[in-house]
């Protein structure tokens, strides 16, 4: 039997006379006695009964393909496969052969009957077995098999694998000449099942078979490098009793389990045993469960992105390639209470304990309640809603020890790809640092939260005010120090709250308010840039709007929750002179109301009055169905020069996807300073920032 032949399971006989068979020596190279050893009859009986029961497909070549049936004491009657041009009465009997995948193995038999289509024969005592391979052989179907080499690609279809090599099939057409590929340059392989990438890696030929049409592909099973390598990566950690993989090798749709060695937000790692193994790097797995009986059954979608020795086994590494916002959240919930007691990221909270904290944090100060104490039980009946009902838009962390909340951060959906944080508050547990643990989790969530593709997120957000020396320098620092605007930027708008004027009230002749178009929406964005060069105008995804696969509307709405967005501009004689976002959602679901209220954009300010600015927002009166509603202006130096009383200041501050790297490494450093150190940091810092 030839080394590269496919065989998952293969009987065959030695039978003098054939054409077809393969010559003996191609099948026991003078290496492979080094490596041989006895084999009771016993065991090459339960061998054999094994590939009767499993009745396993078989290749298509060999010494004389057949089909074993069971084995009855000594003997055991073989079939002539259906359709094969070929009569076992024509031959002559030499032997019998096994190949299980693996190994090969050589019995001794004596013919005892031979019809045209079958042949039964007596078991010798002993036989030999050839282990030829360091893993095990697999057939596979319907895998596609794409390689390019420069400019140069050839189509076939996979027709066995192991980790160490690829038998394709070349399809007819496939190229003008398909044997082109130089065998000493290296090659890209991919493989495709049912429209979908499932391998994908670099290799080389090994031989390619012209006759046969064949070609033998050897994989170069080197890391893969997903992301970007991190200075300070998650911890990683275990669990007792370890949790479970469960999933269909994407090649053989075989479902199998491996126990998770460790995991984190971004991956796992698995132990299989070396002799069996066949997980490659570059494989990608789209139905991995990750288990824990009568717990949780999680999602996802993995990669394996390095093999390495683990003592006479090997360990695998995958990386989380996808998973949904329900099950992230369920998968970090568990991930960060098992490296923190106190650490919570679940929708197991008391309501009551939670407002009492916001209240003994500072978090809702009596001017801000007196805003809440309006619609309290508006306030009340949104956060039943966020906080239990809503995993698809929302999710919270607490930090706590028992019934008592000691720090507390939320995130929500925001726009249709941003996130954003809010209600960032804490308060001292002994002698914890509990704001830099609940910043430090938060940022632990967004390292694996903002790689995957079915939460969609490209920005993240976080309003605060810039005399908050906290996260002053834990946003603010990072932003100034980073002096990169397209990864992380932060604009000042002054805030105030705002009676809006009757819809009745009609700005004077040349000024108009309309709803903005395609080119109107380029227009703010290029003046948005030129006014701050940041990312604010990005993050509100004005472009997406009305995407269904995306829409944070319908994600809402899925909820029973309310949330719009709209971009307006006024003009004075067709020139814009400002843009108003203009957010709604349901009461409470910022306790400053950031997401139900209007963002003025002021790109031209000469000869734009307060009292014109203001009588445009008659457009809205209707839209929130109270009188007074929040509004922020950029830039905040607009509001002085018109001198706009106003109540405060708010930062918005802004991350996008490819700052995430830069933050997680700067965060992560600053945890590692002394507390006295750090806290003086912070002191200086608010003196001397810009």
């Amino acid at each position: 039997m030839d080394k590269d032949s496919q065989n998952y399971a293969d009987a065959g006989a030695g039978l003098k006379g054939s054409q077809e068979a393969i010559p003996f020596k191609r099948l026991f190279p003078k290496r492979s006695f080094l490596n041989s050893s006895k084999i009771t009859k016993k065991k090459i009986i339960n061998l054999i009964n094994f590939l009767h029961l499993s009745s396993l497909k078989t290749g298509k070549e060999s010494l004389f393909r057949v089909l074993p049936g069971p084995c009855i004491g000594d003997e055991i009657t073989c079939m002539i496969p259906e359709g094969a041009q070929l009569r076992m009465d024509e031959y002559e009997f030499r032997g019998f052969v096994v190949d299980n995948g693996k190994s090969v193995i050589l019995m001794d038999a004596d013919p005892v009957r031979t019809l045209p289509d079958s042949i039964t024969m007596k078991l010798g005592g002993k036989g030999t077995i050839f282990n030829l391979r360091s893993s095990k052989r697999f057939s596979c179907n319907t895998v596609d098999a794409v390689l390019r080499q420069g400019d140069k690609m050839i189509e076939g279809s996979m027709d066995e694998f192991n980790p160490s090599g690829f038998r394709i099939s070349l399809k007819d057409g496939s190229a003008k000449d398909p044997w082109f590929l130089n065998p000493s340059k290296d090659l890209t392989v991919e493989l495709i099942k049912n429209d979908k990438k499932i391998f994908s890696s670099k290799g080389n030929l090994i031989r390619a078979d012209k006759e046969k049409n064949i070609l033998i592909v050897k994989p170069f099973n080197d890391p893969q490098k997903l992301h970007r390598q991190k200075k300070y990566r998650n911890p990683r950690t275990t669990f007792s009793p370890s949790p479970k993989a469960v999933f269909h090798h994407p090649l053989t749709s075989k479902k199998i389990t491996f126990d998770i060695v460790d995991i984190t937000t971004a991956g796992f790692s698995i132990v299989a045993d070396a002799d069996t193994s066949f997980l490659m790097p570059g494989m990608i797995i789209d139905d991995v469960t990750i288990t824990r009986s009568g717990l949780f059954n999680i999602k996802l979608a993995a990669q394996v992105v390095y093999e390495r020795k683990h003592k006479k086994k090997k360990k695998y590494g995958l990386a989380i390639c996808d998973m949904d916002v329900v099950t992230y959240n369920q998968l970090y919930d568990m991930y960060c209470n098992a490296l923190d007691k106190h650490a919570n990221f679940s929708r197991d909270i008391d309501m009551v304990q939670l407002w009492e904290f916001f209240f003994n944090s500072g978090f809702i100060y009596p001017q801000k309640y007196s805003c809440v104490s309006r619609q309290k039980e508006d306030y009340k009946r949104t956060y039943e809603r966020l906080y239990h009902d809503s995993p698809e838009i929302f999710a919270s962390f607490t930090y706590r020890e028992n019934d008592k909340i000691y720090g507390h951060v939320s995130i929500i959906k925001a726009y249709d790809r941003t996130w954003m944080i809010h209600h960032l508050a804490a308060i001292p547990m002994e002698k914890k640092r509990t704001g830099l643990f609940v910043l430090n989790h938060v940022l632990n969530y967004f390292d694996g939260f903002h790689r995957m593709p079915s939460i969609g997120m490209d920005y993240m957000i976080f309003y605060f005010r810039p005399d908050n020396r906290f996260p002053d320098h834990f946003f603010g620092g990072f932003c100034r120090e980073l002096k990169d605007k397209e990864k992380c930027s932060m604009d000042c708008f002054a805030y105030m709250s705002c009676t809006l004027p009757s819809r009745a009230e009609q700005l004077l002749d040349g000024w108009c308010v309309s709803e903005c178009s395609g080119d109107d929406i380029s227009d703010l964005k290029s003046g948005y840039k030129a006014l701050s060069g940041g990312l604010a105008v990005d993050s509100f995804c004005l472009d997406t709007k009305g995407t269904p696969e995306i829409s944070v509307e319908r994600d809402y709405e899925k909820c029973s929750l309310r949330r719009r967005y709209n971009a307006y501009v006024l003009k004075y004689r067709g020139k814009a002179k400002a843009y108003m976002i203009v957010d709604e959602s349901n009461a409470g679901v910022n306790l400053s109301e950031l997401l139900n209220s209007i963002k003025i954009i002021v790109t031209d300010g000469k000869d734009l009055p307060w009292s014109i600015l203001h009588a445009s927002l008659a457009r809205f009166s209707d839209t929130y169905g109270i009188p007074t509603v929040p509004v922020l202006i950029y830039p905040f130096q607009y509001a002085d020069e018109q001198k706009i009383q106003y109540g405060k200041k708010y930062n918005l501050w802004v991350l996008s996807k490819k700052g995430s790297y830069d933050y997680s490494e700067h965060l992560k450093e600053q945890a590692k300073i002394r507390p006295v150190k750090l806290l003086l940091k912070v002191i200086l810092s608010g003196l001397f920032k810009k």
